[in-house]
């Protein structure tokens, strides 16, 4: 599912969040020191996204087929990764037993009434020729 907005943040305020590092050099150190090599944990549906978005930036899950590029892009991405000397871990949706796919498919329900809500503001300052970012209650983002 990820974190709404995460992403956009990051991209857009990298430079005040974080330093750049090399991790390649990051794990040589640790492992010279004796420590293990960093883990990145990744989100399994973003790098789904952003491998699709890499391929083709007007990409459509609907057509299918893509399922051969998809897996040569993934196997080059953990290459990689093995390359900068790090392990990954990939976390793909957590939903367990019927219990957390009720939750899961609750939360996918509040997005979507969410959604429809801010959509109707928007058409309706449309309408009537109001500027929408005027909506201050309108959550712009329709990240997952």
């Amino acid at each position: 599912m990820g974190i709404r907005g995460l992403h956009s943040l990051c991209s857009s305020q990298a430079n005040e969040l974080a330093d750049a590092v090399n991790i390649t050099i990051m794990s040589r150190e640790r492992v010279t020191k004796g420590e293990r090599r960093p883990i990145i944990i990744i989100d399994g549906m973003f790098l789904i996204f952003h491998i699709f978005q890499k391929l083709d930036v007007t990409w459509h899950w609907l057509l299918g087929g893509e399922y051969k590029m998809f897996a040569a892009e993934l196997e080059k991405f953990i290459k990689d990764m093995q390359t900068c000397e790090v392990d990954i871990v990939v976390v793909l949706d957590p939903a367990r037993g019927s219990e957390g796919l009720q939750k899961k498919k609750s939360e996918h329900e509040k997005r979507f009434a969410d959604r429809s809500e801010n959509m109707d503001k928007i058409i309706s300052c449309i309408q009537k020729n109001e500027d929408p970012e005027s909506l201050d209650e309108v959550e712009w983002s329709l990240e997952e």
